[in-house]
């Protein structure tokens, strides 16, 4: 969800009609009330993504969250790279935008020079599923990016949670295009999860990296 790197790609010639990418308002779901910050914490699975995310290229992504020391929460995300056959992904941060709204409106960043971006909940029940939403859009309309996740507890998802979620994103976010946007994650049977980074001193830092 590092959105500074699909901005620079865009003002650098991306082609803006991809699937993605906007020239209108973002739009403003409702996200998770009473959210339980702690309940959500650990291990995600990636099942869906936007086709032209400029910095997911592999498969069997996970995200995991766990509470730093200063409160806010540790985000590892670990991102397989079939052609490489090694772990790619990050470390970054995430705090509550309003901690006595109590709701799942969350902002992430990963490097230094990137601007917080959205980390909105629109709906999870913890347990099974969750789904996020995160948006920005320049003045005027001229370039902006929106993009939806379906992260899920265990590494497949049933049919039923998906016609769940379908219908979740169909009322909150009306002017996303599921068919047009969405990408299907491949999990479970070959992802070599027992080789995934489990802790930040797994990952291979640069000189952009805080966390």
């Amino acid at each position: 969800m590092r959105n500074t790197f699909a901005l620079l790609a865009g003002l650098l010639g991306v082609d803006s009609a991809m699937a993605g990418y906007i020239h209108r308002k973002c739009q403003f779901p409702d996200v998770q009330q009473n959210f339980d910050t702690e309940a959500y914490l650990g291990n995600w699975y990636e099942q869906y993504r936007d086709k032209s995310l400029p910095y997911e290229h592999g498969t069997c992504t996970t995200a995991g969250y766990s509470f730093r020391d200063d409160g806010d929460i540790r985000v590892l995300n670990n991102d397989y790279i079939d052609s490489k056959q090694e772990w790619g992904g990050g470390v970054g941060k995430a705090f509550l935008v309003d901690p006595s709204k109590d709701e799942g409106y969350l902002k992430v960043k990963f490097v230094v020079f990137q601007p917080n971006a959205d980390y909105k909940v629109i709906a999870t029940d913890y347990e099974t599923y969750t789904v996020i939403y995160t948006c920005f859009a320049l003045p005027l309309h001229v370039y902006g990016q929106e993009f939806v996740w379906v992260l899920t507890r265990d590494t497949e998802m049933s049919a039923e949670i998906e016609a769940e979620v379908r219908l979740i994103i169909k009322n909150a976010v009306p002017l996303y295009d599921l068919e047009e946007n969405w990408q299907k994650t491949k999990q479970g049977g070959d992802c070599p999860y027992q080789t995934a980074p489990t802790s930040v001193e797994d990952f291979k830092f640069n000189e952009l990296t805080m966390y």
